[in-house]
């Protein structure tokens, strides 16, 4: 899915321009150098708002049928309320010099290769019954996974993922968030949960809450983000139903003449 243009163009467009050029031109966009201040009516630019943010799984069929795999998107979709993304650290080697001076030269890299959402629990508990069955591809009572040898292959019981950061707005008029809403995005392939969420369900008698899952999952490679525009496309095509002024809003809104 990514670009041909390598890495390094791809991050110099992401900078330069941003998706769909909605970057801010340079010069005054900055905080002045010596003073930082970034106030002003005439500004173009804003610091960066965090806490919105949309995240999608696209679970796998042999596990979740078509015709769950719909509900358990909306569910997973409504109910993510934290979003810890992965992390990558540069390696390196160092050679020592005379008297304690050293260098240092890049040898590679490590990945953690999983990220956390933590989900509000309802009634019923359909989030803990989503993992609980995603997590079955190992019987927890026999030690060995229900499905056949033939189908024994990562399409059975992997996903895809995405996480949207957006901007604390809606695009005009009701319309689907589109390239302009997004800060950044993270897409993940290969996504199954490493475990079901059974260590937040203990209960005490003296304490009546309301709970929150943390969930940790497992995925391949390393995440596409928004430097590739296949990328950014193809989520928005996935959530491009969705809108922050729904038609219950319009409806209640002509009813009482706003």
């Amino acid at each position: 899915m990514a670009s041909s243009v390598d890495i390094f163009e791809r991050c110099r467009n992401a900078y330069d321009t941003g998706v769909g050029g909605i970057l801010p031109a340079k010069g005054d966009e900055k905080p002045n150098v010596l003073t930082r201040y970034f106030g002003g009516r005439n500004r173009q630019n804003h610091p960066f708002v965090s806490g919105y943010w949309q995240f999608f799984i696209m679970p796998p069929e042999k596990i979740f049928t078509s015709t769950l795999s719909s509900d358990v998107q909306s569910w997973i979709n409504t109910s993510a309320e934290g979003f810890t993304p992965p992390t990558r650290t540069l390696n390196k080697a160092d050679l020592p010099g005379q008297g304690g001076v050293g260098s240092s030269f890049i040898t590679g890299q490590t990945l953690t290769r999983t990220f956390t959402v933590t989900f509000r629990e309802y009634k019923n508990l359909p989030i803990l019954s989503i993992f609980e069955l995603w997590t079955s591809i190992i019987d927890p009572y026999v030690g060995v996974s229900p499905l056949s040898a033939a189908d024994w292959v990562p399409s059975s019981y992997k996903g895809s993922a995405f996480a949207i950061i957006t901007k604390p707005t809606q695009s005009k008029d009701g319309t689907p968030i589109n390239a302009t809403d997004i800060e950044e995005l993270y897409y993940f392939d290969g996504v199954f949960p490493e475990s079901a969420p059974h260590d937040t369900m203990g209960q005490d008698i003296n304490a009546n809450d309301i709970i929150q899952h943390s969930v940790p999952f497992s995925f391949d490679g390393w995440p596409l983000t928004k430097t590739d525009e296949k990328t950014v496309q193809y989520c928005l095509s996935v959530i491009n139903n969705l809108i922050y002024y729904d038609t219950y809003i319009k409806a209640y809104e002509n009813q009482i003449g706003i």
